[in-house]
This record gives structure tokens, sequence and C-alpha cells, in this order.
């Protein structure tokens, strides 16, 4: 469909008859019974049409009483969303960079380790036991990190090559395993959200409980993808022979991969529907024949990710008072051999925190579509960390693998920089690419959302200032401007790996002045002491 057809054809008129052919569509589906919870978890029905969703809000630009002043909402909308991501992108950024720093300190320790941690690690100014014993154990833990490490090496070393070729192909058809294991997933989200958006229209009209499944089947996949595939996962690393560190790494890597991607193919699947043909230019754009393009996809994305965040929370919460509970009460009240197999849960403190960094990025790709998702998220994780602190006080045993908790806040830290940025894409793609509905929403007159900027700014050229401002803001955006800023990006970039380089090989050299330094004090006492001892004989 071509951008003239929409331009023409958004008028007051046509954008008021859709809008109300889509209201009388949403309330036409909402009945008794179970219909109103339906509508709750689906955020189909009443709930659709409240200021939860996108589809929801208006396009209006108002006068300010007794002012000159207006507010102009599509403009405020875009323009918040623009500004949450720059923000979290500010605090991300001072976050990891406060991560990153902390690490290299750490590496920096390396060559007195045992020293550094003996000697210096405790915090005098502690005068709680409570706290002390904390300290003490942490201090224990580290140490026991240190010399599961030492081991490790030590191991590597002793290996024959006979043993590292079969290792290396145990390692290459787990890789490959895995591979089709994602894959597989991936195929299983798409075909998941293709057969909803078939099967949610004809399914709505016959039966509730069938529509109710039917829509509810890609967050379904999904959320159980994301508990099965990651379990197997951690049983698979096991045959690879990594060290435990490296272990819980490559098993996180792989799920925050996997839990990415399904997100990513979702939406991939709901862009497709999106952006079907044919559809009833006559008709609101709603999609015509196999196409079932919704009249206010706005609203059918951000119920998506809506059904995925809730059902996240369902089974997080279900999962602990229906499995983990009763395994809890089986370990410690059967002595069945069915009860020493099961064992008693560990806390796996880098899961936990691999589904905040998961429910934070459903919140970043949610919140244009679904402007209350934070207000939601929020509410969702005060309850889950009730639910976790009570799992974790009464069912979970600690965990046996020894790591690093400030290695792993860095590793996480990047992880949720990275899901910031994977979010950023589709949310700009569909500021500048995708039309907006014509049935609802703030940007229903406009061609593309990102319209209402340029509109802003084009409207300045009437004052005395603004054509200066337009001026400005066309050059800034313009090539004559980016490819020198980009050139001048990519030396200093280079630049700074130069000299970042230059004091990482300075500071080899250094360490290896200190070691040798310190053998030749080794030797010269050696010989003070050989000499030392042969005075009392030559002198005799």
């Amino acid at each position: 469909m071509s951008d003239v057809w929409a331009a023409g054809n958004r008028t007051l008129q046509k954008m008021q008859q859709c809008y109300d052919e889509y209201h009388l569509q949403v309330t036409g589906q909402t009945k008794g019974g179970i219909s109103p919870l339906q509508d709750f978890l689906q955020g189909t029905g009443w709930l659709e049409l409240t200021a939860l969703f996108a589809g929801r809000y208006i396009n209006s630009v108002d006068h300010i009483a007794g002012t000159k002043l207006r507010y102009n909402f599509p403009l405020a909308y875009v323009l918040t969303n623009v500004a949450c991501f720059v923000l979290c992108l500010l605090l991300m950024v001072r976050y990891t960079t406060a991560g990153v720093r902390e690490s290299l300190l750490v590496s920096e320790g390396k060559l007195h380790r045992y020293c550094n941690m003996v000697f210096a690690s405790w915090d005098f100014c502690i005068t709680d036991e409570r706290t002390a014993r904390l300290k003490h154990v942490s201090i224990v833990q580290e140490l026991k990190s240190d010399l599961a490490e030492e081991r490790r090496r030590a191991e590597i070393a002793s290996w024959t090559r006979s043993k590292k070729v079969g290792l290396f192909v145990v390692r290459l058809l787990v890789n490959l395993f895995v591979v089709a294991v994602v894959v597989g997933s991936l195929f299983a989200v798409y075909h998941a959200t293709k057969f909803s958006f078939q099967r949610q229209s004809q399914a709505q009209t016959t039966h509730k409980t069938l529509a109710l499944v039917i829509q509810f089947v890609p967050s379904l996949v999904i959320t159980g993808l994301n508990i099965i595939v990651p379990a197997l996962f951690s049983k698979l690393i096991r045959l690879e022979n990594y060290s435990v560190a490296y272990q819980v790494k490559l098993t996180l890597l792989r799920t925050v991969f996997l839990r990415f991607t399904s997100i990513f193919v979702l939406l991939l699947s709901l862009y497709k529907q999106i952006n079907c043909s044919p559809v009833k230019e006559d008709n609101c754009l709603e999609g015509d024949g196999d196409c079932k393009k919704p009249m206010c996809w706005e609203t059918a994305v951000g119920q998506q990710i809506y059904k995925l965040t809730m059902l996240d929370f369902i089974v997080g919460v279900t999962l602990v008072f229906v499995v983990e509970c009763p395994r809890k009460l089986i370990v410690t009240r059967c002595q069945c051999k069915l009860a020493k197999v099961i064992g008693q849960q560990e806390f796996n403190i880098p899961n936990r925190v691999l589904d905040l960094v998961y429910s934070q990025t459903l919140c970043w790709l949610g919140t244009f579509y679904c402007p209350l998702l934070p207000a939601i998220t929020l509410i969702k994780y005060f309850i889950i960390f009730y639910v976790q602190k009570f799992t974790l006080m009464n069912n979970s045993a600690p965990s046996q693998t020894p790591y690093r908790a400030s290695r792993s806040n860095t590793f996480f830290v990047i992880v949720l920089l990275l899901a910031l940025f994977l979010a950023v894409i589709p949310f700009s793609y569909a500021l500048v690419e995708i039309q907006p509905s014509l049935s609802c929403g703030p940007f229903q007159k406009f061609s593309f959302t990102w319209e209402v900027v340029p509109n802003l700014i084009n409207s300045w050229k009437d004052h005395p200032w603004g054509r200066y401002v337009v001026k400005a803001v066309n050059f800034l955006t313009s090539v004559a401007f980016g490819v020198p800023v980009v050139v001048v990006l990519a030396i200093s970039i280079y630049y700074y790996y130069s000299v970042a380089a230059a004091h990482a090989h300075m500071e080899k050299v250094l360490k290896d002045k200190l070691v040798l330094e310190g053998k030749d004090k080794q030797f010269l006492l050696a010989r003070i002491t050989e000499v030392a001892r042969q005075r009392p004989s030559s002198t005799a």
C-alpha cells in the first residue's frame, strides 16, 4: 500500500468512522460468563478499550486554557518513549562501566591472588556478628573458587591428545544438538503465532474457552520453551567437561540467546501479519481473506507482550506452590528411593537473575504499545520477590556450584545492556517504517509514527528564529554532517583501541619485570643464606 493512498485517505471523517467500527467490534466480543476474566488475561474486550493499550489514546492537539501553549499528544507520546529509552541507556552504560571497572580491578590482583585474599580481604569496619559471618562465608567461597580454577588448570595440563580430540568431538556434537534445539524452538514459536492468528477469530465466535487457549498458544509455547530447554542445556553442558564458571556462563548465554530469539521470532511473525495483503482499503485497512491483519495492530502487539508478561508471572508463582513446595515435602518427609532421586532443589541465582532480564526485555519491548506495562511489571516483581524469598527460605538448599557473584553481576549487566539495544531495534523500525492503524491510536492521521516530529520542526518555519532551527536540524540529519561524524568516531575508536593495546602491553611487561625481580630476590636470598651457612665453617 502506498504512502500516497494513506496520506490522501486519512481524513478526520474516515478516522472517526474506523474508530467507531473498531469500538463496536471490540464491545461486541464482550459478553457475560467468564468473559471478563478471559479479557483480563488476554488483554481483550473491556480491557482493550482502556488506557492499558496504545489504541485507546487519541490523536489530539489541545490548547491550554489562558495561554497560547498547546499540548501535542502524539508528539508527547513519541518523545516520552524515546526519553525512557535514552534514560535507560544512560543508566545501563553507567552500571556496565562500573561493573567492568570492578572486574578489571579484581583481575589486576591475579599475580598475588592468595596473598591479597588472606591479608587484605577482611573489612575491619565490621562490628556486627552476623555481617562478620557473611563476610567469612564470602571469603571462603572466593578461596574455593580460586582453588577449583587451579585444580581445573592442572587437570587440563595433564590431558592426553586422544582425550582432547574425544572431548572436541563431544563438544561439537553437543553444540550441533543445541543449534538444532534452538532452531526447532524458533520454528515452534513461528507456527504457534501463525496458528493463533488464523484460528482466533473463528474460535472467538464459537467457544470462549477454546478462544482463550488459542490466544495464549504463542505465549504458552514461549514460556514452556523457557522452562524446558534451559533445563536440557544444563544437563548437556556436563558432557562438555568445562570448568564450573564456564559452564554457568555458557548455559546462560545459550538460554539468553533462546529467550531473545524466541521473542523476536514472535515479533517477526506479528510483523508478517501486520504487513500482509490484501487489505480492505475501504474498510479501515483490516485484513481480507487469508490476511489476518487486525484493525488496530498497535493494540494487537501490546496484547501479545501483555500475555507473555502475565503468563510469565502466573507460571512463576504456580511453579513455587505446585512443584517446589511438594518437592520439599517429598524430600523431607519421605525416605523412599524417589525422594533421593529427586533431591532438594538448589536456589539457582543466575537463572533467577536471568528471569529478571527476560521480564525487563518484555517491558522495554511493550512500553510503546502497552504504556502501563512498566507499572504491571513493577507490581509483578514486587509479588515475585516475596514469593522467591519464601521458596528460598523454605524450599531451597544453597547452591553447590562455586561461582563469583561479582563477576556474574557484570555479566548480567552486559546482557541487560544488550537486551536494551535489541529492544530499541523493533521500536525504531516501527517508528519510521510501519504505517499506523487507521482505526485507533494517537497516530491515525500520519503515514508513519515519526512523522509527528518533522511536522513539528517544519511548523517552526513561520517563526523568526524557527528557520535557523530548521536549517540546523536539516544539516545535523544530512549526509554532509553524518559522514564526517562517522569518520571522526571511527578514528577516535581506533586511537583509543591503540592506546588501550599499548597500555595492556606495558602492563604485561611490568608484570613480567615484577616476576623477574621476585625471582632475583629469591636467588639473592638463597645465595646470602648459603654464604651465611658457609662462613662459620670457614672461620673455624
